[in-house]
């Protein structure tokens, strides 16, 4: 049984030496911060920010919406979802359950976008499923120069 509350700063130090290898890659590919302080910044960034908690009470997923300033007039927010490998075990109950989250989201925001690496292909099939379209590849992403995607949805979608 997994919940949803809103986020505070602490939940990303309670993530951060929980989280799949997948996203440290990834937080490390883009981020100049340490994980937990990229968790933390983005946290503080989003509106909302969500924490996904299990029935023991860890925190297994963080994720969010940070408004995108420079595409006001659209609505714009980019989408972000972090988690443990417990996250990863539930991935049927958070698909279905990130459908109602983004539908949330696009109240506030008509597109949400984002990039993620391409390694990430579990995640990359999730967006899908959800409704996301990759845009295109760039080759050179981040601090790293990794090939990362865009990836987006608009709301009447």
């Amino acid at each position: 049984m997994l919940r949803v509350r809103s986020s505070s700063p602490e939940d990303a130090a309670a993530l951060e030496p929980r989280l799949r290898i997948i996203d440290r890659r990834e937080i490390e590919a883009v981020s100049p911060h340490d994980p937990a302080n990229a968790m933390r910044s983005w946290i503080a960034l989003s509106q909302p920010a969500k924490t996904i908690i299990d029935a023991q009470g860890e925190v297994v997923g963080v994720f969010g919406v940070v408004p995108d300033r420079e595409v006001t007039r659209t609505r714009a927010g980019q989408i972000w979802l972090l988690g443990s490998e417990s996250i990863a075990r539930a991935g049927t109950v958070v698909a279905r359950a990130g459908r109602q989250w983004i539908q949330c989201f696009h109240t506030e925001c008509r597109v949400l976008w984002n990039h993620i690496d391409v390694r990430n292909q579990d995640d990359v099939r999730c967006l899908q499923w959800w409704g996301f379209t990759i845009v295109r590849r760039v080759e050179a992403f981040g601090r790293e120069g990794r090939p990362f995607y865009l990836f987006r949805r608009d709301a009447d979608e």
